[in-house]
């Protein structure tokens, strides 16, 4: 599947998007400013999670990264939890049972989204997901969909953010999407229809670019598998994505 789904080069997928009047949102600049618009914070779950079977994808998110929280720290409710990237705040209902959580993002339409559920013991910070002065370190820190969006040297810079805001005991989930399945996804839908810029691994590629990075893999949940997304998409064993918790084991290499 490896060899039968390589998905285009960059520059291929760029032109893809050129012929049907659509430009690739790539770089922190670009993101920002395409997540700062108010009809895409407002769409966000809808186009994405709310009918199946994304919907039961996104459970399933949600379970794994329970899951790993409470393999940590068991049953712990007085733990400090961030949500870096936080969108629009799907991923909170997971993480506030464990503690005071706060949700940290850069774009005011998301959080105004995040804020209407009305949880429990979750501060909202707007600010910089890379700069943002925080009062404290994370017993747990997700960050959802972010790192999957940037290229290497910005992916360096926010696990250097896991290594700041992170206690030493502490554990850092993201989910790392499958290359294997997305590739295959994509070439099916097209990649024209995929707008953001997006990064793949394999679960072995993933633990070394944390070991690169100063982190170790503690533990992973695989989330997807028998999950068809596309009408043509074969059925698979194979998870859609990995979602990972990592610790630190030593600085990052540009801390040092």
């Amino acid at each position: 599947m490896l060899e039968k789904h390589k998905g285009p080069t960059l520059g291929d997928w760029e032109n893809r998007l050129d012929a049907v009047g659509k430009q690739l949102v790539r770089g922190r600049p670009a993101l920002t400013k395409f997540y700062e618009q108010k009809a895409i914070a407002e769409r966000y779950i809808e186009e994405r999670f709310s009918s199946a079977p994304s919907q039961q994808f996104e459970e399933q998110e949600r379970c794994a990264i329970g899951q790993l929280i409470a393999s940590r720290f068991g049953g712990r409710t007085d733990l400090k939890l961030l949500d870096l990237a936080t969108g629009p705040g799907r991923l909170l209902p997971c993480l506030f049972p464990f503690g005071a959580t706060t949700a940290l993002d850069g774009s005011d339409a998301m959080l105004k989204v995040a804020q209407r559920r009305s949880l429990p013991g979750v501060e909202f910070v707007h600010g910089d997901v890379f700069h943002q002065s925080l009062r404290e370190k994370f017993h747990v820190v997700t960050c959802g969909r972010l790192l999957r969006h940037l290229e290497y040297p910005d992916r360096r810079l926010l696990y250097r953010r896991f290594q700041e805001l992170l206690r030493e005991d502490g554990i850092a989930i993201v989910e790392a999407p499958n290359r294997v399945v997305e590739h295959q996804l994509r070439d099916l839908a097209g990649w024209e229809n995929f707008s953001v810029y997006d990064v793949f691994w394999t679960l072995g590629e993933f633990r070394e670019e944390l070991n690169e990075n100063g982190f170790r893999l503690v533990s992973f949940v695989s989330v997807g598998a028998h999950i068809t997304i596309h009408p043509e998409q074969q059925d698979t064993a194979e998870p859609i994505e990995y979602v990972v918790a990592f610790e630190k084991t030593s600085p990052s290499p540009s801390q040092r």
